[in-house]
């Protein structure tokens, strides 16, 4: 308990240090107070724009689309980004009943006998296939966010990247911790006892091992913040070492003798959301290695040899 103590700690002072080198940051770069009137249109927003207003910072005539069309524009993203999370949501209660069924096969086996192999076996699974899903609407969210975004028709660009950072950040936080705050505070909290068992659409609900639920916890954060890591570290680094590798083998990249500002220009395009991806990797590790700390104690290791690694990459 101590333990976790100083780490609550020691996140806390982590966040204020970092609001204080931002506070520093602002005001040498002398952005303090930027109010967003003054920041030019997007030219995306002049494009839709059906009228004109006066800007009450710089006078001048500015395009400007009418809050009756942008409204039911903003509903209408909202509504779908909470029907994605519910969508993660359904796909929780699609895991529990798949180590339901894992659980079910394994009771008429063998393996039965070992209850500390099973429980292992059972959690794996479970994590594992929760994993492949947590990857596969992460993918596809971040396409929805963004033509939910441009459906939008924000301003300007802080407006622009602050409603594409909320519907990311927001779908993200659900997708990865739903299963690890389900194991944590719900799993085999209202089974009831026997012979009055609590019973969902007619059947048991699930509960923890005999070893208790911190063991299924620890494998689940393992599986999904490691194979995030691996998986991010993998698309980073292999997949553009292996294009090049294809260019190679082809011809196309024979470029020796070529001056340095030609095959800088060959290198891959800067991507179009700058550094958002890489921060909301951050935040996603920084949840992972504060709040369930306590349960997977080599998070922080973990999360320190994916830095070191990310330092070279990017």
């Amino acid at each position: 308990k101590q333990w976790y103590q100083r780490r609550v700690r020691g996140a806390r002072l982590f966040l204020e240090f970092w609001k204080r080198e931002q506070s520093s940051r602002a005001f040498e770069w002398d952005t303090l107070g930027f109010e967003g009137q003054d920041e030019p249109p997007r030219p995306q927003y002049e494009q839709k724009a059906t009228e004109t207003v006066v800007n009450p910072v710089t006078m001048k005539m500015e395009p400007r689309i009418p809050n009756t069309a942008r409204y039911p524009r903003l509903a209408s993203a909202f509504m779908v980004s909470i029907f994605m999370i519910s969508l993660v949501l359904a796909a929780v209660l699609g895991v529990i009943v798949y180590r339901l069924a894992v659980r079910g096969i394994i009771a008429k086996t063998d393996l039965n006998n070992d209850m500390a192999l099973s429980g292992i076996i059972i959690s794996g699974a479970g994590a594992s296939a929760d994993f492949i899903f947590i990857l596969f609407m992460s993918t596809i969210y971040y396409k929805i966010a963004h033509m939910l975004t441009d459906w939008e028709m924000h301003r300007t660009q802080t407006e622009y990247e602050d409603a594409l950072s909320f519907k990311m950040y927001m779908f993200q936080f659900v997708n990865f911790y739903s299963s690890i705050f389900y194991i944590a505070f719900i799993q085999g909290r209202f089974n009831g006892t026997p012979p009055e068992y609590n019973l969902l659409l007619g059947y048991r609900q699930e509960e923890c091992s005999s070893f208790g639920c911190l063991l299924d916890l620890c494998i689940q954060l393992f599986v999904i913040m490691v194979g995030k890591q691996t998986i991010g570290n993998f698309l980073e680094l292999g997949v553009p070492r292996l294009k090049v590798w294809l260019k190679r083998r082809s011809g196309e990249d024979d470029m020796k003798n070529f001056p340095n500002w030609d095959r800088e220009f060959q290198l891959e395009p800067w991507p179009e959301d700058g550094l958002f991806d890489e921060y909301l990797e951050m935040v996603i590790q920084y949840g992972f290695i504060t709040i369930f700390v306590a349960c997977f104690p080599l998070a922080p290791v973990f999360a320190l040899f994916n830095n070191i690694i990310e330092l070279r990459l990017d």
